[in-house]
């Protein structure tokens, strides 16, 4: 039914006029026509009903007839609005839930530490031989510290690789070595350990023992003669948890889960060739 329009079945009911709120629609005055008698309930002109004057009565719609409905414009303001207020607090949302998030990373362990790298690394010649020194970046996550603590131990391997190009052919590998930390804990004696083949160094806790494996200084990889100084290489470096010296069901494990693939990517070893120019003077 229109705005203001009669409907004689609720008009036709002897039923006393109500007071109407002004909140209660926006009629034009124009749905009322000149003249008409208002009742004494009448109280904004711009009422929602139409009274019909039916002689020395007069009958006007009750509290319960429909309310107005808005114009087209009206609707389409009052339809972006709420569009409008949905997407706000959608975004208020949105940025909530990635502050909480931020929080949570920040206050979760293991999230913090950087990703394993290689902060330096340069290969000289000391004593007729190639030595390398190195310094690796990288932090033990709570289930590696957890396993350590037990008594499980961690093998890290370092990997050295010399290379010299070829045009016609693949590089030629001079200088592929690799050195292999273990760092295990004794729950009886509480004492940890760490070394690299026949060399095993009490220390005092675990971060010294993580020390050792950090920083590499003269290794011995290869003779001097092992490089011409007239010819160019490639040499590169890499640290990384060595698997394959656990347990069958560890190593299980660690194809399933990301906490045992702590690994450094490959950087690029400096050569320092001074000392080889100076041996091949004499």
């Amino acid at each position: 039914m229109p705005c203001g329009e009669r409907w004689y079945l609720v008009v036709s009911c002897c039923m006393p006029p109500v007071q109407f709120s002004p909140k209660r629609g926006r009629c034009r005055r124009s749905h009322l026509r000149p003249g008409m008698p208002r009742p004494s309930g009448w109280r904004h002109r711009g009422n929602c009903c139409r009274c019909l004057d039916r002689g020395s009565r007069v009958y006007c719609m009750t509290g319960f007839s429909t309310h107005c409905l808005p114009s087209r414009a009206e609707s389409r303001k009052i339809g972006g609005d709420r569009v409008r207020n949905r997407r706000e607090q959608m975004v208020r949302s949105v940025c909530a839930g990635f502050v909480w998030l931020v929080l949570l990373l920040v206050a979760t362990p293991g999230w913090t530490s950087s990703e394993p790298a290689v902060e330096r690394a340069r290969l000289y010649l000391a004593d007729g031989y190639w030595q390398l020194d190195a310094d690796f970046d990288f932090s033990l996550n709570p289930q590696l510290r957890q396993a350590a603590e037990r008594g499980l131990p961690l093998p890290f391997t370092i990997e050295l690789q010399v290379t010299r190009q070829r045009w016609w052919w693949l590089d030629r590998s001079v200088i592929d070595a690799s050195r292999t930390w273990r760092i295990t804990y004794n729950a009886l004696t509480r004492q940890w350990r760490a070394g690299a083949g026949e060399l095993n160094l009490p220390v005092a806790s675990l971060e010294q023992a993580l020390a050792l494996v950090r920083h590499v200084r003269h290794w011995t990889v290869a003779p001097d003669d092992a490089l011409d100084p007239t010819l160019t290489y490639d040499a590169r470096v890499r640290l990384r948890l060595d698997t394959s010296y656990m347990s069958r069901p560890l190593q299980i494990d660690a194809l399933n889960s990301n906490a045992w693939g702590l690994e450094t990517p490959w950087q690029t070893v400096e050569i320092g060739m001074e000392g080889l120019d100076q041996e091949g003077g004499r």
